[in-house]
């Protein structure tokens, strides 16, 4: 479908423009074909919203004026940059460039302070940002750099209102550096990174540190246990990782430590740690005796540890327990759990495949499984007095 390179001329009170496939309201790449053969003229002065699904231009027109655009969302377009020369922006507030493929630099964004969101997932031919083009960014919130596979660094610059940073499956990214202070969630799973600066020590809002599949990333920084909000990290797949830093008891807000598939043999003692994720670690043997002194311990995964050979007494706050395929695993501590808590009724214990298991060890958990049904059985037996009212059919 050709349009005229006026036919939004005569639309300058136009505030909201929104142009996508009925037949995919969800903005996905379904084709949508609008030539404007002649160029296009945007002469939208008052205009809050331009929403273009597959925008046809390499940017927009010369002729468009910003000053009142509070949302732009231009995702699977093909621009190149956003406009020519930095145009002031003042009010706009989000911006959504996602998947815009030959999209090569932010020029022309300089002069929007007030942008809370910008989301460039999926622009894949982004090789750098540019300090210039972001430095006057004071209130960006939210950074999306998801799958920008050519970009391999952020600029030094200090973003104030950073709180969530983005960086999965930017395959080619290498060198991280802190770019705010007051991140609460960094996602950087799927990246080419090799370490982490000691200065991570200063994100001391991070909440959530996601590094999954960061298959060259060999140590972490000592300074990794000086993060007091940290609640959430996730290494899993980091194959290279072999140790973890000294004092991670300092970690004291750490709920979930996610360490399967990665190489590191000494484990550490975490009293905050609720799940703790090991499986499919072939260097790890044995796990810590203080493991029972972990008061909020929930959730162990240990499956397809493949030397593992013992597990120690465990302790009463354990739900789950998975040593399934431990085709090592020989003992058990003695009791198991070094207590028997009355009000934790449902746990989930799995010794499936773990062929090399003691007959000792085997009868440690027919007693255990015994403890719980004596459990159950008395829990059903207070339970007599209550009354039931159920509707009627």
């Amino acid at each position: 479908m050709s349009f005229h390179s006026n036919a939004f001329a005569k639309m300058s009170d136009l505030r909201y423009l929104k142009i996508f496939s009925t037949h995919c309201p969800q903005e996905c790449e379904r084709d949508i074909k609008l030539n404007f053969p002649d160029g296009l003229k945007l002469p939208l002065n008052e205009l809050r919203c331009l929403h273009w699904l597959k925008f046809p231009r390499k940017e927009v027109p010369q002729d468009f004026n910003p000053l009142n655009l509070v949302d732009l969302k231009l995702p699977h377009s093909n621009i190149e940059r956003v406009w020519e020369n930095n145009k002031a922006a003042p009010k706009l507030k989000w911006v959504d460039l996602s998947h815009s493929r030959k999209l090569i630099t932010l020029s022309g964004l300089g002069k929007a302070p007030n942008i809370h969101e910008l989301n460039l997932e999926g622009c894949t031919a982004l090789k750098m940002l540019h300090v210039v083009d972001m430095e006057n960014m004071k209130c960006l919130v939210f950074l999306n750099l998801r799958g920008c596979t050519s970009l391999e660094s952020l600029p030094r610059i200090n973003l104030i209102a950073l709180k969530t940073l983005i960086l999965s499956d930017c395959s080619n990214f290498k060198t991280f550096q802190v770019i705010s202070d007051q991140l609460e969630a960094l996602y950087m799973d799927g990246t080419a990174i090799k370490e982490l600066p000691c200065d991570i020590r200063n994100l001391q809002r991070l909440v959530l540190l996601n590094m999954k599949r960061c298959k060259k990333l060999k140590r972490l920084p000592d300074s990794l246990v000086e993060l007091k909000a940290l609640e959430e990290l996730l290494l899993s797949g980091c194959s290279k990782l072999k140790e973890f830093p000294q004092n991670g008891k300092n970690l004291s807000r750490l709920e979930i430590l996610l360490l399967d598939e990665t190489a590191i043999e000494k484990i550490p003692t975490i009293l905050s740690v609720r799940r703790l994720c090991l499986s499919k670690n072939n260097k790890l043997t044995v796990l810590p005796d203080l493991i029972n002194q972990c008061p909020k311990l929930q959730w162990l995964d240990l499956k397809h540890c493949e030397n593992l050979t013992h597990v120690p007494q465990l302790p009463p706050t354990l739900q789950c327990l998975d040593v399934r395929g431990c085709s090592s695993l020989k003992t058990i501590a003695k009791p198991l759990v070094c207590s028997m808590p009355t009000e934790q009724i449902h746990s989930k214990f799995i010794f499936t495949h773990c062929k090399k298991l003691e007959q000792a060890a085997k009868e440690e958990i027919a007693v255990y499984a015994k403890q719980k049904c004596q459990l159950l059985s008395s829990a059903l037996k207070r339970c007599n007095g209550v009354s039931y009212f159920l509707p009627s059919p």
